[in-house]
């Protein structure tokens, strides 16, 4: 019993196989991202009450940093001010 078998067909076969494969792929990452995005809804539900309280002070925050960049920005001027009368 002999098959011939011409390349358009196994072209074909191996497009379908990989297919397949890529399907069966793509599935199971589907599955193990559900998974995932189920556990970060449930630490996002357990952590709200801390989320909530986080997102009332960032505000201060911000504004903490302002201060902050604004002293370093005083630190730098002062710096190069120093190197300037140092060079007189």
């Amino acid at each position: 019993m002999n098959i011939k078998v011409s390349l358009g067909d196994l072209g074909i076969i191996l497009l379908g196989s990989a297919l397949f494969v890529f399907i069966i792929y793509a599935i199971i990452l589907l599955k193990n991202l559900n998974a995932i995005v189920k556990i970060i809804q449930k630490t996002l539900k357990d952590h709200q009450d801390n989320i909530d309280i986080l997102l009332n002070k960032v505000p201060d925050i911000a504004k903490n940093s302002n201060i902050s960049t604004w002293i370093l920005s005083s630190i730098q001027v002062i710096y190069a001010l120093k190197k300037i009368i140092k060079f007189f």
